[in-house]
């Protein structure tokens, strides 16, 4: 028996991590996904690239089939990986280790191809597939909500709101203080509704010079941070990677456990992390950056694009709590005592859905109006 036709369209969302894969497919409402989910799928990552395809062909079927059932259609899959991005999809090299099983195995794949020409006997006309790093999912998700004007108490440093309207013909990026620092741009259209993403993103991974007064608190950091998460450092250059000088393990080492905001004893820590946040965001704006890995490094077209950044969306587990937020005025402090007055800060409050982040890789273009047929 045939399941009714119906006029219900969905995209899905997968969300990849180094330990788990979670998927869910999300109703399309005009040229919304509310956040409520029809269907989802949780499971432990497998290791190796063929046995990752499979694994993701896998949820990919199982969710087509619950639409199937309904008569409905999928309109688009969002697919949020670990690793960099060059411009033509490919992954650049050493930068996808949580999913290899023999060293290098990712390194210069094309994911979106390969998804692709695994998951295409199950459809009569695949359907639009996006494939991205999860910083892009996360800005993605961001702009969203600015975008459907859901993200509520939006103000920079100066307490200015901040619309979707006022961030027409910008560049915007994210860092998202974790774990690490994710890191991700985008352009924004005159409209303020829709975007591109230039760069492959990941200031996180730039080069940032230390001044000589701060130094024993890297000291204190590399002491306190030990391997797989080691800062990587150059003491002959008093040069650090950037997302070790305010992501949260570090922070919180520094500290001496969980930071506080409100903690005495911890705003010298605070204070150095929203310094040299403000420092990489100086070095991004002077367009003369330098990568940790000067093979993947910005070529000099992004670093002309990433230089035009004006607005910096700051979210992630820590930066979106009020630790955040003092981060953010000590990082204000030190642009303006830079003379950078024209770039706004913005701590950013929304829920943190990565499955839906996912999804939202896909342009609501390839899925507003239209009829929806059935896969």
């Amino acid at each position: 028996m045939h399941p009714v036709r119906s006029n219900k369209k969905y995209v899905l969302g997968i969300d990849i991590g180094g330990t788990g894969i979670k998927a869910k497919l999300f109703e399309v409402s005009g040229s919304n996904l509310p956040s409520v989910s029809g269907w989802e799928s949780n499971q432990n990552t497998n290791k190796g690239l063929d046995e990752h395809v499979r694994q993701i062909t896998a949820v990919v079927r199982e969710a087509n089939k619950y639409i199937r059932e309904q008569g409905a259609a999928l309109v688009g899959i969002g697919i949020a990986s670990p690793g960099r991005f060059d411009e033509f999809g490919h992954i650049k090299p050493g930068t996808n280790t949580n999913l290899e099983l023999t060293k290098g195995e990712f390194d210069s794949v094309n994911l979106k191809e390969e998804y692709s020409r695994a998951i295409s006997d199950s459809f009569a006309a695949l359907p639009p597939l996006y494939v991205c790093n999860d910083g892009n999912a996360m800005l993605a998700g961001m702009m969203d909500a600015i975008r459907t004007q859901t993200a509520e108490g939006l103000v920079d440093q100066n307490g200015k709101d901040v619309t979707k309207f006022g961030l027409a013909k910008q560049h915007v990026a994210l860092f998202g203080i974790g774990t690490g620092v994710g890191h991700a741009i985008v352009n924004m259209d005159i409209s303020g509704n829709d975007y591109k993403f230039v760069t492959d993103g990941h200031a996180s991974k730039l080069r940032v010079k230390i001044d000589s007064q701060d130094w024993p608190m890297v000291e204190k950091a590399m002491k306190a941070i030990v391997a797989p998460d080691k800062i990587i450092a150059f003491p002959a250059e008093h040069e650090v990677r950037a997302e070790d000088l305010f992501r949260a393990p570090v922070i919180n080492a520094l500290a001496d456990g969980y930071a506080e905001p409100d903690n005495a004893e911890h705003q010298a820590v605070l204070r150095f992390a929203g310094k040299y946040m403000a420092r990489t965001i100086a070095l991004i704006k002077s367009g003369q950056s330098q990568d940790v890995d000067s093979g993947n490094a910005w070529s000099d077209a992004d670093k002309a694009e990433a230089a035009k950044t004006s607005v910096y969306l700051i979210g992630g587990k820590m930066g979106t709590r009020p630790i955040g937020k003092k981060i953010i005025e000590y990082a204000a402090a030190e642009l303006k005592a830079l003379n950078i007055d024209d770039v706004k800060l913005v701590q950013f409050k929304g829920d943190d859905n990565p499955q839906r982040q996912a999804a939202l890789l896909v342009p609501p273009a390839e899925y507003r109006g239209g009829p929806a047929v059935a896969a």
